[in-house]
């Protein structure tokens, strides 16, 4: 609640308070009628059967979306270690998983030229990069579970970053597995491919197109540096969330409360 003194002249020295009391996000109901109640003008009224029910669906769907929110806060974190420790050789070698100081690690490392990157891109085994598809397919799954439950609380700054990361997140998914699995069958390359550089497994299945895949690696990895910056805009996004809102304090319930994947299952129906 805030007070604010107005006065009513410079001469005159009585004072009027504005009192803003802020919207509350809980039912409120009468511990003796069990009715609840709703603010309207100057009075408080009970409110409608329906009024409550919609209440209730808005506020879960709320819930939902800051979970996932929460959870993609997480996923985020995952991700910006996982670039650190497969890309940055250095940071490989002395890696301490502080939450605190990843964000700036990975700021430092990706606004490398993105030629050096590359560089050290050819070098990292062909199994780092299934990593890197993976998390990136869960940063876009959980994107995406967000858009299933909008509600007022998300930024036009997030809704920006989450469409130019799904973007992202599409042209980073060209099915590398399936992918490296024919070139590694039509070419006989032996069956420990996913353990070779890149470097090596583009000459292990050199054809007429010379390079080919070094040519995919250089497209991929411009686009990874461009997500990885849209991964740094959101986290300190939802990281300045996390410190106006007591890090989702309502969604760690959740999180105790319901299975992940039953979550939709289990806050929806009738009998919810």
């Amino acid at each position: 609640m805030k007070i604010i003194p107005i006065r009513k002249s410079k001469k005159n020295a009585a004072v009027i308070f504005l009192l803003d009391i802020a919207k509350s996000n809980e039912l409120h109901m009468h511990k003796n009628t069990h009715c609840f109640f709703k603010r309207l003008n100057f009075e408080t009224v009970p409110m409608e059967r329906e009024e409550v029910i919609n209440f209730i669906k808005i506020r879960l769907n709320y819930e939902r979306c800051a979970w996932f929110r929460f959870h993609l806060d997480a996923a985020l974190l995952e991700f910006m270690d996982g670039v650190l420790v497969r890309l940055n050789p250095e940071y490989a070698r002395v890696r301490d998983f502080d939450p605190n100081k990843i964000p700036k690690q990975f700021e430092n490392f990706i606004m490398r030229p993105v030629e050096k990157v590359i560089d050290v891109v050819n070098q990292v085994t062909i199994m780092d990069l299934l990593k890197f598809d993976d998390e990136v397919t869960d940063i876009a799954a959980d994107l995406e579970n967000i858009d299933t439950y909008p509600h007022g609380d998300i930024t036009p700054e997030e809704s920006v970053l989450f469409v130019a990361m799904k973007k992202e997140a599409a042209r980073l998914s060209w099915n590398l597995r399936e992918f490296c699995e024919d070139e590694a069958s039509f070419h006989k390359v032996d069956t420990n491919w996913s353990n070779l550089s890149c470097m090596e497994f583009a000459r292990a299945t050199v054809h007429a197109h010379e390079m080919d895949f070094l040519k995919r690696i250089s497209a991929y990895v411009k686009h990874l540096v461009s997500f990885s910056e849209d991964v740094l805009k959101l986290k300190s996004i939802l990281g300045e969330l996390q410190r106006k809102y007591g890090k989702f304090e309502s969604c760690k319930v959740i999180q105790t409360k319901y299975n992940y994947k039953d979550l939709s299952r289990k806050t929806t129906g009738s009998s919810s």
